[in-house]
């Protein structure tokens, strides 16, 4: 304080200094490096059809777990924004009780595989169906080859989505087949734990 109680007056600034100060923004981590074994899959944008065109594929008309699955998708679903179909690869009660829900049902009782991917194929090529859903391991087969098919005929290729209901764990000869054609599939559901993890193994006790 001066004498007259007032404040003494501050000290001036430097015009310059040659002091630096740290920087104290905010530190960002790099994004890390892509992953070589993920390759994001481009897919077609779906038609503006008020409705989703799908066809489920079954490769019994047997009773089964399978079977019940669809059945309550089936009931389920929601009919103002899908429309659904299905191809059954061999006959059974399920064909009934399916089209009791009032969902369209084609049998196509073909037990050679080639035969019916062409059959299915013809069935699809009428339709145009935005989505085939395979469900069981000779579904899958039958119809990701159908839908690859028409692709190679120049129509519209469906999203392929295959449910697995069992193991995958098939002779070796299965094995390759869906070797080869998984990577044709746009997208896999397991309707458990053991079917999602390789081999139904927990990796990480068994893991040495």
């Amino acid at each position: 304080m001066g004498r007259c109680g007032r404040a003494a007056p501050a000290c001036p600034r430097p015009a310059h200094s040659d002091l630096r100060l740290p920087a104290t923004g905010p530190t960002f981590k790099a994004a890390p490096p892509p992953d070589p074994c993920v390759e994001p899959l481009v897919l077609p944008p779906l038609p503006g059809r008020p409705q989703v065109r799908v066809v489920e594929v079954l490769a019994t008309g047997g009773s089964g777990g399978a079977q019940e699955h669809l059945y309550s998708l089936l009931s389920r679903l929601d009919r103002s924004r899908f429309e659904p179909s299905v191809v059954l690869l061999s006959p059974g009660p399920t064909t009934r009780k399916i089209a009791r829900l009032g969902v369209f049902v084609l049998v196509l009782d073909e037990p050679d595989d080639a035969t019916a991917v062409g059959a299915l194929a013809a069935y699809m090529a009428g339709i145009r169906p935005d989505v085939i859903h395979n469900h069981m391991y000779r579904a899958e087969l039958v119809g990701t080859r159908a839908a690859t098919g028409l692709a190679e005929v120049g129509l519209p290729r469906p999203y392929v989505v295959s449910t697995v209901h069992s193991s995958r764990v098939r002779s070796a000869e299965d094995r390759a087949q869906l070797r080869l054609l998984t990577p044709k599939m746009d997208q896999l559901i397991a309707v458990g734990r053991p079917n999602r993890s390789p081999g139904g193994a927990d990796l990480q006790r068994s893991r040495p």
